[in-house]
């Protein structure tokens, strides 16, 4: 009998390619019938024990984990850079302290937005236990996923479409309330001339920040301007140039007297933008944020901002994917965590 039987040698006697007995291995349904006995006769017959702490990839390395159960991050690469490194930074230290205390490996994987869907699902698929998706710009090979097989282990993290039906397994922030309390606050100072730089409407997120910033607006009986509501992409640039646009449209004696921004980053674009226009924070235009980036607290004057507990949208996250995993409970649960409004430099109460 042969001794130490790679995964290469079952390849070569069952006549398939080493990544076809890569998924039956780490048993992954996308393998016909007659090949997947073939390849399990072949095993049988050797006596071939694969490794439980281990992964075989299509290459038929073997990547040894010290658990069982391997969970993958996906995030988009269109997100890669600002959006990502500073909000989800705090995500992943949730996400990685989590994954220690139920005892899961890890692996974060970047979603490329021109890449083969199907290479990139492949490999996810053979290669973890389950899914944790942050952000936007998976929602396609999150819906491909489940197309396959809607009983993959999948849960997201701020990371829904306005174009998906899907329900999914979530952890959100309340962005509605949230904003909602950042407008009334605006109002409470005084205000009532308030412009908006919002996102994408595409992006859930976003989109429920704008409508609980409308409906704050909307209960203290005042209209919503149009030339008071700018759009911009999420990032310091957005915000810059959706100011911009605002500048040019409006006369000064009319400019809003306050901003709410739906992230940081617009924010702190915006901030620049405006006082280098000659609209100093806050005494003539007062703004507010969300998300509480650590920047905000370090510009001058201090951003008033939405905090979220960043690190607890992880925990929750592992602990739900865990609790699928090992339990096969595939109810949709979707988990909402409030935001807190941090009053910081950035906004003056007017008569």
């Amino acid at each position: 009998m042969k001794k130490n039987i790679t995964i290469k040698d079952i390849a070569k006697i069952a006549k398939v390619s080493i990544a076809t007995v890569s998924r039956v291995i780490n048993n992954s349904a996308y393998v016909d019938e007659e090949t997947k006995e073939k390849v399990l006769k072949v095993i049988k017959s050797y006596n071939y024990i694969p490794n439980p702490a281990a992964k075989i990839l299509p290459t038929g390395k073997v990547v040894k984990y010290p658990y069982k159960k391997t969970i993958s991050i996906i995030i988009s690469d269109t997100a890669k850079y600002g959006f990502a490194n500073l909000f989800f930074s705090k995500v992943f230290y949730g996400i990685m302290n989590e994954v220690v205390n139920y005892k899961l490996n890890l692996f974060t994987k970047i979603i490329s937005t021109t890449a083969n869907i199907n290479e990139e699902l492949n490999f996810l698929l053979n290669n973890s236990d389950g899914i944790i998706g942050i952000g936007h710009g998976i929602e396609n090979l999150v819906t491909e996923i489940f197309t396959r097989n809607p009983k993959f282990p999948i849960v997201l993290i701020e990371s829904y479409s306005s174009k998906s039906s899907i329900e999914i397994n979530s952890v959100l922030v309340d962005n509605f309330n949230s904003a909602y309390t950042a407008t009334k606050y605006l109002i409470q100072n005084g205000h009532r001339r308030i412009g908006i730089i919002k996102g994408p409407d595409d992006y859930v997120t976003a989109l429920d920040r704008y409508k609980g910033f409308l409906f704050a607006l909307s209960e203290a009986g005042l209209k919503v301007k149009h030339e008071y509501i700018e759009t911009g992409n999420l990032e310091y640039v957005g915000g810059y140039e959706a100011a911009l646009r605002m500048i040019r449209k409006i006369k000064r004696k009319n400019f809003p007297t306050a901003i709410f921004c739906v992230n940081d980053f617009t924010a702190l674009g915006a901030k620049d933008a405006l006082e280098k226009n000659g609209f100093p924070i806050p005494d003539r235009v007062s703004l507010v944020g969300f998300d509480n980036i650590e920047l905000s607290a370090q510009v001058v004057p201090s951003l008033t901002t939405v905090n979220i507990d960043k690190e607890n949208l992880g925990k929750l996250a592992v602990k739900r994917l865990y609790d699928i995993i090992n339990s096969s409970d595939f109810s949709t649960i979707k988990i909402t965590i409030p935001g807190t409004l941090i009053e910081r430099e950035s906004v003056k109460k007017i008569k």
